[in-house]
């Protein structure tokens, strides 16, 4: 078990962390709950995974509506803004689960904390037990 007093340090670096990450998540701009799926059309007919958009690429918005996964088609000209918005989400979902992720790293360091202070109230109220007993023999004897 580590000290008291290092513990605090550790709390505290995991709260500046946690605090800057929800600042930087506010400033993320604007963002659709969504992702991309880029698709390109193979010789056969058939659509294969697209890496970036460009000839013969086509662009799909999917989403969940209701419990059901929706694809919808994008245009050419609205591809530029609703990829910067969808990037936008995953940016802020993935500062949002490492922000979820120190949360419980705070709870893990106070319940070890709590532990830390209740050994040292028992050793405290051990020693001073142990001291008055004593000390109320001696002044009976």
């Amino acid at each position: 078990m580590q000290s008291v007093k290092k513990m605090k340090e550790i709390l505290s670096r995991l709260r500046q962390k946690r605090y800057s990450l929800e600042k930087r998540s506010e400033r993320v701009g604007k963002m659709l709950p969504a992702s991309m799926l880029l698709r390109k059309r193979t010789k056969e007919g058939r659509f294969e995974k697209a890496e970036y958009p460009g000839k013969g690429v086509c662009a799909y918005l999917t989403y969940l509506e209701g419990g059901v996964t929706r694809h919808r088609y994008v245009r050419k000209d609205n591809l530029k803004e609703t990829m910067i918005v969808t990037e936008n989400y995953r940016k802020f979902s993935k500062m949002m689960a490492e922000v979820r992720s120190l949360n419980g790293e705070v709870v893990r360091v106070l319940e070890e904390l709590g532990e830390a202070r209740k050994a040292e109230v028992k050793k405290y109220v051990k020693k001073r037990v142990k001291g008055n007993g004593a000390k109320k023999r001696a002044k009976r004897g």
